[in-house]
């Protein structure tokens, strides 16, 4: 009760300095008569306590409802839950049990523990063994399996048959060509304008003993194979360059278009 006089008093204090300050701004800046600011004010001052009152009430309805709903509580929530193992009921394992009494005994928290040993139990407890990880790997794991080498093709200085495992593992019989031991007279062919053949494979061609077109050209399909399988880091490329149609070309004075590119300059 006290706090609803209260309330209403500082409602009507503050109608009444709001009526007063619109009062003084309608009669010194509006420029309104003196009655007509007076009405003026007293109107604001009005509105302003009825809104201000019935902001009141709704707050007084908030705090009449909560207070009706906070004693309202289950005794059932409240309640501590039960964990006396001794008002659970023990369900005989060995006996089959009710279902229904060992469910409801699961739900309120309880443990449940056979009363007698299961049939069997004891043996399988013996026959249990010990499993250890010892980190084999997966070749340990399937000695059997076929496991691929790994390739790189993209790697320097890799080997061909690394990039292909199988491509020299299937090449028919092989004969190694004839090689020399130092160019013949006027000196060594420019083996670069053969498609394929760099300044690199160019210096293990003279390692070789491969210094001219017509040794390259008189190759017969075993010394290729021969060739192709002992090019170190270049293996396969005597045939999948074409090296001996070039030769063939090259050593009876003849061009053909990547020569002709390599006699101009640029190509390397």
């Amino acid at each position: 009760m006290n706090n609803t006089v209260t309330r209403e008093k500082r409602i009507l204090k503050i109608a009444a300095i709001t009526g007063l300050v619109v009062a003084a701004l309608c009669y010194l800046l509006l420029r309104f008569g003196f009655p007509g600011a007076v009405m003026t004010g007293l109107i604001i001052g009005l509105i302003v306590a009825v809104i201000l009152w019935l902001m009141g009430r709704g707050d007084d309805a908030a705090v009449t409802e909560a207070s009706v709903a906070a004693p309202v509580a289950s005794p059932v929530a409240a309640s501590p839950v039960a964990t006396d193992p001794v008002a659970a009921p023990v369900v005989d394992a060995g006996q089959g049990g009710d279902i229904e009494t060992a469910a409801s005994a699961a739900d309120t928290g309880s443990v449940l523990k056979p009363s007698a040993r299961l049939a069997g139990q004891d043996e399988l407890a013996s026959r249990k063994g010990s499993w250890k990880y010892e980190g084999a790997s997966a070749v340990d794991a399937m000695p059997d399996a076929d496991v691929p080498p790994v390739a790189h093709p993209g790697a320097e200085g890799a080997s061909e048959a690394q990039a292909l495992p199988d491509a020299e593992a299937a090449a028919g019989p092989s004969i190694k060509p004839e090689m020399l031991t130092a160019p013949r007279d006027g000196g060594a062919d420019n083996l670069k304008e053969i498609k394929g053949v760099g300044p690199k494979l160019e210096a293990l061609l003279h390692e070789m003993g491969v210094y001219h077109f017509d040794q390259i050209a008189s190759w017969s399909e075993t010394e290729v194979a021969w060739m192709d399988q002992n090019l170190k880091g270049f293996k396969g490329r005597v045939s999948r360059d074409t090296w001996i149609a070039q030769a063939q070309v090259l050593a009876s004075g003849g061009e053909t278009e990547f020569s002709s590119k390599v006699g101009k300059g640029g190509v390397y």
